[in-house]
């Protein structure tokens, strides 16, 4: 092989990696903004996640207190005697007595 050749040769090669490393670049590049892509969607899906949670707790909770379900967590007979005591405090506070 001649000199002009092997120059040749080599200069192809090192084209050759040239390309094949600008390519692997770009695609590492074209990777990273998919994950970051990823990763917001999972970020934004977590929001909505915890979102919809707190709301199904609320409904749940809201539920359980208008059926009386919550009687273990709230004594009504303590909470009723506590407002009619208030009422009548009130009561006495606005006539002068």
């Amino acid at each position: 092989m001649k000199l002009y050749e092997r120059l040749l040769y080599n200069n192809d090669l090192n084209e050759a990696q040239e390309r094949e490393m600008t390519q692997n670049q770009e695609e590492e590049f074209d990777s990273d903004e998919e994950s970051d892509e990823m990763d917001q969607n999972q970020d934004e899906e977590d929001e909505e996640d915890i979102w919809r949670y707190e709301d199904e707790f609320r409904e749940l909770m809201q539920q359980k207190f208008l059926n009386g379900e919550d009687e273990r967590h709230v004594d009504y007979v303590k909470l009723e005697k506590e407002a009619a005591l208030e009422d009548m405090e009130d009561y006495q506070r606005d006539r002068g007595m």
